[in-house]
């Protein structure tokens, strides 16, 4: 981080430092923590582990380290664990979240492979929907996960 008398420069290495600052480098994520959220949580409760995942992120924005993986893998590996919590919390840890409604082009295609992903075992699921969904890469996928 560069300091200037007047301002501060953010550069893509350091995490944010203003609400402004922060608000710019989460935005192009938000879509993809609300979806990921969605195949967490459901879609009822995706908003408030976004909300949580953001208020978390924002107070450990200091922790986070370019040299361990992209700011998404970052962000999405804090929605994770304020899903895993918000499911033990709110929803009971027996409770699992209903597949979202496919959009009606491939709607029979996708039932079939909803169905398909919804009989994997959570951390399964969670490794399909990291690196179809969320489109990160294998090795940051292993890295959120703390898998190999």
């Amino acid at each position: 981080m560069e300091r200037d008398s007047a301002q501060i420069v953010v550069t893509s290495d350091d995490p944010p430092v203003t609400d402004d600052a922060f608000a710019r480098w989460v935005e192009p994520h938000l879509a993809v923590l609300s979806a990921v959220a969605q195949r967490e949580v459901g879609a009822a409760h995706a908003e408030d582990v976004v909300q949580e995942t953001l208020l978390r992120a924002w107070r450990r924005r200091s922790t986070y380290v370019a040299a361990r993986g992209s700011e998404r893998a970052w962000l999405v590996g804090i929605l994770l664990d304020q899903a895993r919590r918000y499911r033990v919390r709110r929803l009971g840890r027996a409770s699992l979240p209903s597949p979202p409604v496919a959009a009606a082009a491939d709607f029979d295609q996708r039932l079939v492979v909803e169905a398909l992903v919804a009989e994997l075992p959570r951390r399964q699921r969670q490794v399909v929907t990291l690196f179809y969904l969320a489109d990160l890469p294998t090795a940051e996928v292993a890295t959120v996960l703390s898998i190999s």
